[in-house]
């Protein structure tokens, strides 16, 4: 699947048969693979979180996690054919693991909406081989106990609902040592797949407008939106300056959102 470069951040170009082929082709390779996505969200983790970069510069499969950002990728020029959310990209790979009877586990979230997820996970995807859950609230610092547990499990997929950036940490080191397993962090869809939240409307995605929409479920987490959008207008425009007026050929996200 082909790695686009989009001003210094890693997208992939794929149809929806080739994602779907190659999440089926993660649970059976002997090598796993992470499938993460890009928001607006990334302009805000690349200012705060020194290694969010290099981290996610290492995951293997790059969606456009937001319609918003896949239309900013469609408007420079990169070569995206199909648009699917990390959301949807979970619901996606659920229908996989049940078609293919697959072990499940889901990491993140409290007790008990992990385990209304699991409950939930079962009753629809009744074909799935296994379906356990470990709970988010564990010591960070003692996760190799975690990974043990991850590991006796043999999990075909698993899903991480951990905050950024210990989601991104846990997908990576997790991956070097997972075989026949796709890994994809996935927020707060656990949360989602427990009944707790509401998974966004597609006709509200299509619009663009699901970060407000999943906002207004978390209202004290607007003011973080407001900057997103406000760091978004002033990527934009460096960019378009860059590209169309200056014709640079060497612009870079990562760069222009750390120069002070």
């Amino acid at each position: 699947m082909k790695l686009l470069n989009f001003f210094g951040l890693n997208i992939s170009s794929f149809s929806k048969e080739e994602i779907i082929f190659s999440l089926q082709k993660a649970s059976k390779n002997s090598e796993s693979k992470i499938y993460y996505g890009y928001s607006l969200a990334v302009l805000s983790y690349l200012k705060k979180i020194p290694e969010y970069y290099k981290i996610t510069s290492q995951f293997d499969i790059m969606v456009t996690d937001g319609r918003l950002f896949y239309l900013l990728a469609k408007f420079f020029g990169i070569n995206l054919k199909y648009d699917i959310s990390i959301p949807r990209l979970t619901l996606l790979s659920l229908d996989i693991a049940n078609k293919e009877k697959y072990n499940v586990i889901l990491v993140g979230a409290n007790k008990e909406s992990n385990k209304n997820a699991q409950n939930n996970i079962i009753k629809k995807y009744p074909d799935m081989n296994s379906c356990v859950g470990i709970d988010g609230y564990f010591n960070f610092e003692k996760r190799n106990e975690i990974y043990t547990e991850i590991l006796n499990a043999k999990p075909n997929l698993l899903l991480i609902g951990l905050p950024t950036p210990q989601k991104q940490i846990f997908a990576l080191e997790i991956k070097n040592k997972l075989k026949d397993c796709a890994i994809i962090p996935c927020g707060g869809m656990i949360d989602v797949l427990a009944g707790k939240e509401k998974l966004t409307p597609i006709w509200i995605k299509k619009l663009g407008l699901a970060s407000i929409y999943r906002h207004i479920q978390h209202p004290k987490r607007i003011p973080e939106l407001i900057h997103i959008y406000f760091l978004s207008v002033k990527v934009f425009i460096i960019c378009f300056y860059l590209k169309y007026i200056k014709k640079s050929k060497n612009i870079n996200i990562p760069s222009i959102i750390l120069k002070k």
